[in-house]
């Protein structure tokens, strides 16, 4: 039996003890395991860099297009740092592209927390995800 999150392509979920799950449906292109995502027009589709929306959370598998997946909107996750990026321990993480966080810009809406960095881990970036559907996220804003 393959663990959760072990075919995760972009953020690999880490802990999820706090992880309520939805039943969302996608767009029209197909979504992979570990993808964030976030609402377009009511549907499923990969968040974006300057994401003005904010994370609905991350598939918890592969959806395929104008299918029903199911998507994490808790937990804790590893991700990719932005080129350049570097992360410090409370930092609010913003999505710099479907795949890698980064300190975002003045409109972007946050997708979470970090809540460990360790240097000897190339880029990783350990962050417990704020979905829009979980919280008010605009009370960390």
């Amino acid at each position: 039996m393959m663990a959760v999150g072990q075919r995760a392509r972009n953020f690999k979920i880490v802990n999820d003890e706090f992880a309520n799950r939805v039943t969302m449906l996608n767009g029209s292109t197909a979504l992979e395991e570990g993808d964030m995502v976030t609402l377009a027009s009511n549907v499923l589709v990969e968040i974006a860099d300057s994401s003005t929306v904010g994370a609905v959370g991350i598939c918890a598998e592969d959806i395929a297009a104008s299918a029903y997946g199911t998507v994490y909107i808790g937990g804790k996750y590893n991700g990719s740092a932005a080129s350049g990026y570097n992360a410090a321990l409370g930092d609010k993480v913003y999505a710099a592209s479907a795949s890698t966080l980064d300190a975002g810009s003045s409109s972007d809406i946050c997708v979470g927390k970090v809540v460990d960095v360790d240097p000897a881990s190339s880029g990783t970036i350990t962050f417990e995800l704020w979905s829009i559907l979980n919280q008010d996220i605009t009370a960390h804003a």
